[in-house]
């Protein structure tokens, strides 16, 4: 669902949606519960969100800000390009 470009869902089960607008957009508020494809990386680039992912995420870049954690994250990109205030919390879910 998109609102005033914030993508605010609990299933995810539109996948591929999702994946081309974290590409696009900067502010995603929450995501509950959702799983992404394997072909899904690059994930969360300039956004600021609260995201917990069931199942693992390939690959997460430059997020802004928040909070993200995941069952399993192959792994994080931080390069020149990131966007202050670059304090997103990353982190792999305790099992």
């Amino acid at each position: 669902m998109w609102l005033f470009g914030v993508i605010v869902h609990s299933d995810c089960k539109e996948r591929e949606i999702i994946h081309k607008a974290l590409k696009e957009v900067t502010h995603v508020s929450l995501l509950e519960n959702c799983t992404f494809e394997p072909s899904c990386d690059r994930a969360f680039e300039y956004s600021t969100l609260e995201a917990d992912i069931r199942g693992a995420i390939t690959n997460i870049k430059n997020p802004m800000s928040g909070h993200i954690v995941a069952d399993s994250i192959g792994s994080v990109t931080i390069d020149e390009n990131i966007k202050a205030p670059a304090d997103c919390v990353i982190e792999v879910r305790k099992k």
